[in-house]
């Protein structure tokens, strides 16, 4: 789940911090050096996310294709689980001994 627990009062904060970027954005356009800073670090810090974010789209669409094998998980008791999650709860032949 990307976000767990959202609600009106999630949307509101982020409507409200839009409108702040926009009010500083605006700020800028009229000549103001201090808005225009902080402007262009919040459009590159977002720009860097985005490249990082497609970057890592490319990445997994190419491992998919060429099928890279996954690499296994941690629990959550310090072992590493190699087998997926599909079968839940677990059966009698999800014991170590059978595997």
């Amino acid at each position: 789940m990307l976000i767990p627990r959202y609600s009106l009062r999630t949307t509101l904060i982020g409507v409200t911090i839009c409108a702040v970027f926009f009010l500083i954005a605006g700020e800028a356009l009229r000549g103001h050096e201090w808005a225009v800073v902080i402007t262009i670090t919040v459009v590159s810090i977002l720009g860097m996310f985005a490249v990082h974010a497609s970057l890592y789209l490319l990445a997994s669409y190419f491992g998919k294709i060429i099928g890279a094998p996954l690499s296994p998980a941690r629990t959550n008791q310090g072992g590493m689980q190699t087998s997926s999650d599909k079968r839940f709860p677990p059966t009698l032949d999800d014991t170590p001994e059978n595997s």
